[in-house]
């Protein structure tokens, strides 16, 4: 994988168009999951993916092609949610303005899977109230299914302090769960 991604790159390098269109649909679903476990937000998930291409084109000579494309890939994915997290934090919208998004193209019951929606709801919120290195880590391991040592290239830290994070993520994930945890 990583040798043909090194390929793409090269030939992008060399003015080849077509061959971006091949990394961005190669890795799209995987950013935009990534945007969207970290935001919580259809449509911001849709820019900051579109951001990450968009920076990755931009960016492509300074990519190391003897490094793994998608850490790097990633890497810019994470650093633009945390940076979007970060405004809004500072710059709140008007709670108005949100709103509340389902699936598209589903028929929503609210009787059916009532326990389950109210486990899924608190596992979201649980997570969503970790410290964002601890979150990040575990969207990057538990939902992404990236290994340690492609999370510490993500992250830029050593795989121990990648171990470090997500015990202590889990334990404070089971302490919030606890009512559900046998």
């Amino acid at each position: 994988m990583e040798d043909k991604d090194s390929y793409l790159v090269e030939r992008c390098l060399q003015g080849d168009r077509s061959a971006f269109a091949m990394i961005v649909e190669r890795y799209k679903r995987q950013i935009y999951s990534i945007t969207y476990s970290m935001t919580r937000n259809h449509a911001d998930a849709d820019d900051l993916s579109q951001d990450t291409f968009v920076k990755a084109y931009e960016n492509l000579r300074r990519f190391n092609l003897g490094t793994n494309f998608r850490s790097w890939l990633c890497r810019i994915a994470v650093n633009l949610c945390i940076d979007h997290l970060r405004h809004k934090r500072r710059f709140p919208e008007d709670p108005l303005d949100d709103q509340l998004e389902l699936p598209s193209g589903q028929n929503v019951n609210p009787h059916n899977n009532v326990e389950s929606s109210e486990l899924m709801e608190n596992i979201v919120a649980a997570v969503d109230s970790l410290p964002t290195d601890q979150r990040t880590v575990v969207i990057l391991r538990e939902m992404q299914g990236l290994g340690l040592k492609e999370i510490a290239e993500v992250m830029k830290c050593s795989e121990s302090t990648i171990r470090w994070r997500l015990h202590y993520a889990r334990k404070k994930l089971r302490k919030k769960l606890q009512s559900y945890v046998t």
